[in-house]
């Protein structure tokens, strides 16, 4: 029921993730929102592993998993370009 520590539980799952999928935020983030073994499923489908994997196409996977690893991406690609935009920041 706390915010807080249903943040910090998140934070925490998701370097776990992050660290099962040897570093790739993409995975990770996949099997956060599709979960671990789906995306290790899927990975294996695919003849892959996760140091040659192409997250945006393995097979299996719903497209709102795909979605979000995009809006993902997009969302630290704006907040990265926000730095130096007064502008963006106060929004």
């Amino acid at each position: 029921l706390s915010p807080v520590d249903a943040t910090r539980g998140a934070v925490r799952y998701l370097k776990s993730l992050h660290f099962m999928f040897g570093g790739d935020w993409r995975l990770a983030v996949m099997a956060y929102n599709a979960g671990e073994y789906r995306v290790l499923g899927a990975l294996k489908r695919s003849g892959r592993t996760f140091q040659n994997a192409r997250p945006e196409s393995l097979p299996g996977l719903p497209e709102i998993t795909h979605s979000y690893v995009r809006k993902l991406q997009t969302l630290s690609c704006l907040m990265d370009s926000a730095d130096d935009r007064e502008a963006w920041l106060a929004a």
